[in-house]
C-alpha cells in the first residue's frame, strides 16, 4: 500500500475505503476518526519564529510596512494536527523513517486541501472577503508524541499579510468536507498566538457547530462506504474560530 494513501486515510475522501481495515464497524456512524487541532496564528514575520521547516511550494516574500496605530498584521497559521490512536497505529513505521519523499506527498496533500481551511474577514457570509492562502506550505515536523499518536505541525500562509484594525477579525473553520473525521479544537485555550505582547493585543474566540437535528441524524445514519448527499456536510459539525486585535465577541 503507497504510504501516502496509508498516512492521509484520515483527511481524504477517495481514501476512506482503508478505514475498513481497521476493523471499523459498518454500524458506526459519521465521524470515523478524530484529530485534535492546535493553532499558532502568526501575527509577526513568520521569519521571526526561524522555523526548522523543508518548504513546499512557492517562495512567500511578505514586504515591509509600517502598521497604523492600533493596526496589526496577521501572517499565517501554525496548526498542529494529532491523530487518534487508531489512525496513527498504521503509520508509525512511515513516520519514523521521515523519508523526503514522505513528507512532500504530505506536504502536497495539505497544500492541495488548501488546508481544509476557510478563511474569512470580518464574517462568514458570502460579501465577506475571503482570505486566500499563498501555493505554499512550511512542513515543521510530522513526529509520534509521548501518547503514541502522529502529530502534524506545519505552517499555512496567507497570500498576503491581513492587516486587521482593532475593529476587523479573521474567521476560520477547519474540517473535513466529508465529515468522515472529526477536526476539531479542545478549547479555545488551543488557540494562541506567536507574539502575545502585540499593541494592541490579539485574542480569539472559539464558537461550538449548531447542527440542527435532521442533520445529526443523516451523519448518524451513515456507514462507513457512503458519500454525503452534501460534499461539505463536516462545514456543519466545524467549530468556528474567531481571531481579532482585539478580539470583541
Amino acid at each position: 500500500m503507497n504510504q501516502m494513501f496509508r498516512f492521509l486515510r484520515f483527511i481524504s475522501l477517495p481514501l476512506i475505503f482503508f478505514f475498513l481495515h481497521l476493523n471499523l464497524s459498518p454500524l458506526q456512524a459519521h465521524p470515523h476518526a478524530w484529530t485534535r487541532l492546535k493553532l499558532v496564528v502568526v501575527n509577526e514575520p513568520p521569519a521571526n519564529l526561524k522555523l526548522n521547516s523543508r518548504d513546499y511550494g512557492d517562495k512567500v516574500v511578505y514586504p515591509t510596512f509600517k502598521l497604523q496605530a492600533n493596526h496589526t498584521a496577521i501572517y499565517g497559521l501554525l496548526f498542529t494536527m494529532e491523530l487518534d490512536n487508531i489512525s496513527s497505529a498504521p503509520v508509525l513505521a512511515d513516520v519514523k523513517k521521515g523519508t523526503d519523499l514522505f513528507w512532500a506527498e504530505i506536504a502536497t496533500s495539505i497544500e492541495d486541501n488548501k488546508f481544509f481551511t476557510i478563511a474569512k474577514l470580518n464574517g462568514l457570509s458570502k460579501q465577506a472577503k475571503n482570505l486566500e492562502f499563498a501555493h505554499a506550505i512550511s512542513m515543521v515536523d510530522i513526529k509520534i508524541n509521548k501518547q503514541n499518536r502522529v502529530e502534524v505541525i506545519y505552517f499555512a500562509p496567507f497570500k498576503n499579510a491581513v492587516i486587521l484594525s482593532d475593529k476587523d477579525y479573521i474567521m476560520l473553520q477547519t474540517y473535513d468536507p466529508s465529515y468522515y473525521i472529526d477536526m476539531s479544537y479542545v478549547n479555545h485555550k488551543s488557540i494562541t498566538f506567536s507574539n502575545p505582547k502585540t499593541i494592541p493585543q490579539c485574542s480569539a474566540g472559539l464558537e461550538l457547530a449548531s447542527p440542527n437535528a435532521a442533520m445529526v441524524d443523516y451523519a448518524n445514519s451513515l456507514p462507513p462506504d457512503a458519500s454525503p448527499n452534501d460534499p461539505n456536510i463536516g462545514q456543519y459539525f466545524t467549530q468556528t474560530v474567531y481571531v481579532g486585535c482585539p478580539y470583541t465577541p
